[in-house]
């Protein structure tokens, strides 16, 4: 859960903070090149993608596939929605920006609630089970190699 707040939801962030600095380069803006904000948002954004891919290895390799990706791409995909709503204002303007208008705030409600539904699901044990834990030491080499590979 941790790792999908930290890691997940502040990639998201910090990749569309690089993306927008990066979309200014490209449109001949080199101002963003002087910045201090490029290189620490290119820092954080390194940073967030590592924690993020040495945590989904991990977990890998302490529990099922099929009931540990779909856990942590959900909260990821959760995390990262609220994170980059508030960051960037993008709730602001929610129901300006759907032809539902004020009923595009019931369609993000009901998105996420069906998506929780589902994590839930998956989550009571029925899809697969937990693999008993292994060492953290028995892990390590792979977990290492994976964040080199990344």
């Amino acid at each position: 859960l941790y790792c999908a707040l930290l890691g997940g939801s502040q990639l998201i962030v910090h990749a569309k903070v690089v993306s927008t600095l990066l979309s200014q380069l490209l449109r001949g803006d080199t101002s963003a090149l002087s910045s201090w904000l490029l290189y620490v948002e290119l820092v954080l954004f390194l940073a967030c993608g590592g924690l993020w891919g040495v945590k989904l290895t991990e977990c890998l390799a302490l529990y099922e596939p099929l009931l540990i990706i779909p856990l942590m791409v959900g909260i990821y995909i959760l995390f990262g929605g609220v994170a980059g709503g508030i960051f960037f204002g993008e709730y602001a303007a929610l129901h300006e920006a759907t032809p539902a208008g004020y009923g595009g705030w019931a369609l993000y409600i009901l998105g996420v609630l069906a998506m929780l539904t589902g994590l839930a699901m998956i989550a009571d044990g029925s899809v697969g089970k937990a693999k008993p834990a292994q060492p953290p030491d028995a892990a390590l080499p792979t977990t290492v190699l994976c964040a080199l590979l990344m």
